[in-house]
Parts: structure tokens; sequence; C-alpha cells
């Protein structure tokens, strides 16, 4: 019995390696580019050269809940099918990925990756177009960029992901300060007045208490 619950799962093992995808597998032919973005209300062009480092603190700077980056992509006509269509989709970048791994792209199945969990745009026309990803409200600090995936329809019906593209650049997300400014009063009033009343304590203790 336990040979055969041995058997089963080397079998479901197999099956599952067999039917994984590294994203290297697919071909990377799609053309994504920010066109720009809008920072503090205002329309902003892309920047001349984009910025490749991965740093927090290096790249341009979007709010959260506030900013937004318009995005164009492109596909080779060639491998555009009838019915196929994109989605667009703001991905970690290594750097924001690092050390934690619910952010951890899959090497070896990218359908299983947990790096790009912001989808923005889908069912969008194929070959190309445009869209814009308003940055949203809970997001943390990180550097991102932008990945575009072509879906194309199969035999039995269903859409797989078949081509893919991503921006140069990266972009910098600060995210919303969500500590009240009461609670930021309170800290200060507490570090102010603690030397204060730890002072009228011991003198409580030392000069008062002693002659009760």
């Amino acid at each position: 019995m336990a040979g055969l619950a041995v058997r089963v799962c080397a079998s479901l093992a197999l099956i599952a390696m067999a039917s994984a995808i590294p994203i290297t597998k697919l071909p990377m032919n799609g053309t994504v580019a920010v066109t720009g973005y809008k920072q503090g209300g205002a329309m902003q062009p892309p920047p001349a050269a984009p910025c490749t480092d991965v740093h927090f603190g290096s790249c341009p700077v979007l709010q959260a809940s506030e900013d937004s980056l318009s995005v164009s992509y492109k596909f080779p006509a060639a491998s555009v099918k009838p019915g196929s269509y994109v989605s667009l989709t703001a991905c970690y970048t290594n750097f924001s990925t690092y050390d934690r791994p619910w952010r951890k792209p899959n090497a070896m199945d990218f359908r299983k990756s947990k790096d790009c969990p912001y989808k923005f745009a889908t069912k969008l026309p194929a070959p190309s177009g445009n869209a814009t990803w308003h940055v949203p409200e809970k997001i943390p600090d990180s550097t991102i960029f932008i990945r575009a995936w072509l879906w194309t329809e199969q035999a039995d019906g269903t859409f797989k992901q078949t081509n893919y593209g991503r921006t140069k650049g990266n972009w910098q997300i600060q995210k919303i300060n969500d500590i009240p400014n009461s609670m930021k009063g309170a800290v200060v009033a507490c570090c102010l007045f603690s030397p204060i009343m730890v002072g009228c304590l011991m003198a409580y203790e030392k000069y008062v208490k002693k002659t009760i």
C-alpha cells in the first residue's frame, strides 16, 4: 500500500512538472513603454532615460492613491491570432521581492508567481493599445515595472499567455502615510512630558513619601 502511494505521488509530481511553464520558455516580443505619468495632479512626460536601478529611492516617485502611469503596448502582428487580447500588470522588481516570500516570482512556473499582483487592465485589443495604471491605495513602498501579456485562444477554448513584454524602466511607489496626526501628536506629547513625569515621581518618592 505504501509503495502504491509513493508511485501515485511520483506520478502527480511528474504531471505537475510537465505542465509547469517557466517564463523563459515564452517569447518576449512585446514592447511596453510609459508615455507619461501624473504626479501631484500634473501630467509629466516620460523620463529621457529609463530608470534601470531597482533600489528604493532611485527612480521617479509615484504616490499611492494619487498618481498614475500612462502605458502603451505593442506585439508583433504575426504573434496575434483571432480572439487574442492583452492584459497589463504592475510587478515588483527583484529588489522589492528579496526576502519576501509572499512576493516571490516562481522560476519554474510563471503562472504561480506572486510578483505581479496588480492587474489593472485586461481584455485589451491586440496587437497594440494604451491603458492607465492608477496607483492603488494599499501598496507598500516598492519599485515596480509594468508587464504586458498576450493571451491566445487554445484548441480547447481556453486562453493562455503566449507572449509578453515589460517596461525598460522602473518606478518607485511611495505608500500612504497612514499614521493619524492625533497619534503623532500623542507620541510627541509623551516624549516631551515623560521626563517631567519621571522627575515628579522621583521627587515624590524621595521627599514627600518619607514624611507621610
